[in-house]
């Protein structure tokens, strides 16, 4: 188990961090966080600073399974696919002056174990009361990447 999550084989790890270094809060904080793999779970390592909610922005597609022979008999529904491209990040407060670390089990699915190569960020928060967006289009893994307004 790391940081909450139930750690499987094929999972391979991706940490990243989000800082605010202005003197002033970020409020109603929401971004999308996408990878070149499935992000099968994203969690917050410390909640010491700001206490955020992670989710898969879509739920993966779901199959439903019938036999048809048998018309009473109840459909089977399953997930087809363990993660999802992209989950979303909402966090009330962002504290001035502070960083949020985070850490996700991202996988493959039919492939070998392989690290994130990119991720990318898009959202929006409010700073000062005006409506701020951040835009981060497939930053590479170990780069410092600005925001695009």
């Amino acid at each position: 188990m790391l940081y909450g999550i139930e750690w499987r084989p094929q999972y391979s790890e991706f940490d990243f961090s989000i800082k605010n270094p202005s003197l002033y809060e970020y409020d109603n904080f929401d971004i999308d966080v996408s990878t070149d793999l499935m992000i099968d779970e994203l969690k917050q390592k410390d909640a010491n600073i700001a206490s955020c909610v992670t989710a898969p922005l879509n739920e993966p597609p779901r199959v439903i399974i019938q036999n048809l022979s048998n018309t009473s008999a109840p459909a089977a529904i399953g997930r087809f696919g363990e993660g999802d491209k992209e989950y979303r990040i909402r966090c009330d407060k962002l504290p001035s002056d502070s960083q949020i670390d985070f850490f996700a089990a991202t996988s493959n699915p039919g492939a070998p174990r392989q690290a994130v190569k990119w991720f990318a960020l898009k959202g929006s928060f409010q700073t000062s009361g005006r409506n701020r967006d951040v835009r981060i289009f497939q930053c590479n893994m170990g780069e410092h990447c600005p925001r695009v307004r």
